[in-house]
């Protein structure tokens, strides 16, 4: 994957009086770190995917124009889109070689 991950705490992550020993950090992707993981779509595309629920929704981050995607979310996008690839037939093109050539010889 991509090595530039963006990390910060979960918001109401440290309760106070809370038995919990570490927060657990919530890992960002940026707009620029889209193109890496195969996902080639334009901002603006994103965002008419997003308001018609098709793609996760982007959280702001410290700053009014600063976007990011948490990575749990991206990653089961991901794999909700993955299809399987289906295997080219072998020979298909030979064979409609033959058809045409016996039909030439007759």
């Amino acid at each position: 994957m991509n090595d530039t991950l963006h990390e910060t705490t979960a918001p109401g992550a440290l309760l106070a009086g809370s038995t919990q020993s570490a927060p657990r950090p919530v890992r960002y992707y940026l707009f620029e770190d889209l193109r890496g993981l195969g996902i080639p779509f334009h901002i603006i595309h994103l965002s008419r995917l997003e308001k018609a629920g098709e793609f996760p929704k982007r959280y702001r981050l410290a700053s009014n124009t600063t976007s990011a995607w948490r990575v749990d979310e991206i990653e089961a996008w991901l794999a909700s889109r993955t299809v399987a690839i289906p295997k080219p037939r072998i020979g298909g093109r030979q064979k409609a070689v033959d058809a045409k050539a016996k039909r030439k010889r007759a």
